[in-house]
């Protein structure tokens, strides 16, 4: 399962299988996804069907430090073991040309372990920003028919001549708010920024600035950089840390990614409560680096008070 990284297959009266969890699709010398390649609506070729294996389970702990032990005796797995999968969905390409900007997630119940898991995609918007093309992709997953998770992931991609036309410029998202003084704090969860675990998350054969010195500097960077989901995985755990099954079977997310993480560092993710408003306690979420600098932040909510 986790090794097979051929393209989705489909049986005759079936959904089409991705057979791929914790890992990319190879760009199978494909081009980036562009501005141009989709438009609103539906990807095309879903929905499609995966299942979570044991093996995928013991994949993504290591990845993140928890104990896949303690995630298979629960009997559900982590929700943004999902990642993946909504970044395959528009395989045979995947490669989306440009930063992931921004997560966002409502996790709306349990992942399930050995039972399949039904997935659709979309593109939900389109837009311009600073000389770049907003896209967001989203990822539904439905378990016996009910709705289990919603993710959007947004990319900033690069822009050919001729592909802003008719599409309008937003401006920035508005920023997390801030905790009062004396606002219950959580955390840190602390993250060693090494280039094995880079490599890892990667999957083999990999070349890219996470993966390749090389690579990075061609882009800018003076070290390899972390995949964005190091980040906001890790303030899933923070999150899962301090308020267990009410965040991963009914919580949100929403993280914004403002600066790279370069190999060597350590990510600290830390929290504080905002508040409770309608019925939900909201938290300001961030990660960031030795020097205090915030690498990713946001903000993230659980069901009830305390």
């Amino acid at each position: 399962m986790a090794s097979d990284t051929s393209a989705p297959t489909a049986r005759s009266g079936a959904l089409r299988t991705l057979p791929v969890v914790t890992y990319k699709y190879p760009q199978q010398g494909l081009p980036p996804i562009s501005f141009s390649d989709y438009e609103p609506g539906p990807l095309p070729g879903g929905p499609w069907q995966l299942t979570v294996e044991p093996s995928e389970i013991e994949r993504w702990a290591r990845l993140f430090d928890d104990d896949p032990a303690e995630i298979l005796a629960a009997g559900s797995a982590p929700p943004d073991i999902l990642y993946y999968p909504g970044m395959n969905l528009p395989a045979p390409k995947r490669d989306y040309g440009g930063p992931m900007s921004r997560y966002w997630a409502e996790y709306l119940g349990p992942i399930p372990i050995g039972e399949p898991i039904e997935l659709t995609g979309a593109v939900t918007e389109k837009f311009l920003r600073r000389g770049r093309g907003g896209m967001t992709f989203q990822l539904v997953a439905r378990v016996g028919g009910e709705v289990v998770q919603r993710h959007w992931r947004r990319f900033a991609l690069r822009l050919a001549e001729g592909e802003a036309e008719g599409w309008a410029e937003r401006g920035s998202d508005p920023r997390p708010p801030e905790p009062s003084a004396g606002a219950e704090a959580f955390g840190p969860r602390l993250m060693a920024c090494t280039q094995d675990r880079y490599d890892d998350f990667e999957g083999p054969g990999e070349v890219t600035g996470h993966t390749s010195l090389e690579a990075a500097r061609a882009g800018g960077h003076a070290a390899t950089t972390a995949q964005g989901a190091l980040s906001f995985g890790l303030l899933t755990r923070l999150m899962r840390d301090r308020f267990g099954r009410r965040f991963t079977e009914d919580g949100t997310i929403d993280v914004r990614l403002v600066r790279p993480t370069y190999e060597g560092e350590l990510l600290a993710a830390r929290g504080a409560v905002l508040g409770e408003r309608d019925g939900r306690l909201h938290c300001r979420i961030w990660a960031e680096n030795r020097a205090g600098e915030p690498v990713t932040t946001g903000v993230a909510s659980v069901r009830g008070a305390g």
